[in-house]
């Protein structure tokens, strides 16, 4: 479909982006301005440590795994107000750090393994809990939301994939947004291996890891196409997760206009 909207991009370096403002299949547009994506913003300038306020943030999705979380509150939550959604699930492997990507060979065995997480991700009971609490914030918040993760691509990615889909945004703006991440630039990507590299129990070459921290179309297709093989369409999976009919109406009446 191709929507010409025109996106606004906060900070390239950590990713944060508005990802409403598109036209759905009912004819009403996300509004903008409300629905923000990033990467973690844990290392944010201290030019950026008042972000939140100043996009009026009132609710903060986290869809990290506890062994993600700094040792203390990082700076940017100092002078927040609002709500911060974790879930409590049990610990899940952090697809960044599964033992899948030492030894590969080269980078295109990193792409395939990257769709084979993909295929995995919708699953895992810890990305099933995060999606809902997502889904529950975007429902009981009518100031601004942030989404993310530490790239803010994969489970960020999937997410606000699932967000779109479920309001109706045609599949290749749903995509289109999706792969804006490899549009944020070279500070982002170092911003991102400089953050990994620490936590990595394994070597990895360089080029691996810019395949890593990319986005492509097959990833995001690879998890859909598991979505609907097994469950048939995007909202059977959702109400599957606990993500019913109420709790979309709410975010309808919250973000379409």
């Amino acid at each position: 479909m191709g929507d010409n909207r025109e996106v606004a991009v906060i900070s390239q370096r950590h990713n944060l982006r508005d990802y409403g403002g598109l036209s759905t299949s009912t004819g009403a547009r996300l509004v903008s301005g409300r629905l923000f994506r990033s990467g973690e913003l844990d290392h944010c300038l201290p030019a950026d440590e008042d972000m939140l306020q100043r996009l009026h943030v009132g609710t903060v999705i986290d869809l990290r795994s506890p062994v993600e979380f700094p040792p203390s509150p990082p700076p940017f939550l100092s002078g927040f107000s609002g709500r911060l959604l974790r879930t409590e699930a049990a610990q899940g492997a952090i697809p960044h750090l599964m033992g899948r990507y030492a030894g590969l060979a080269n980078a295109q065995e990193m792409a395939a393994g990257m769709a084979d997480t993909y295929r995995t991700l919708p699953f895992l009971p810890r990305f099933r809990d995060a999606l809902r609490l997502y889904f529950e914030g975007l429902a009981q918040e009518h100031a601004g939301s942030l989404v993310h993760c530490f790239a803010g691509k994969d489970r960020t990615g999937l997410c606000v994939a699932l967000f779109h889909r479920a309001m109706g945004v045609h599949e290749d703006d749903m995509m289109a947004d999706y792969l804006l991440t490899n549009e944020m630039g070279e500070a982002r990507m170092q911003l991102c291996i400089d953050g990994m590299l620490p936590r990595l129990a394994f070597d990895i070459p360089l080029d691996h890891l810019r395949v890593l921290f990319s986005v492509q179309p097959a990833y995001l297709h690879a998890a859909l196409e598991q979505i609907v093989e097994r469950h048939g369409d995007v909202p059977a999976y959702l109400r599957d997760v606990g993500i019913g009919s109420d709790t979309i109406k709410a975010i309808s009446l919250n973000y379409l206009r």
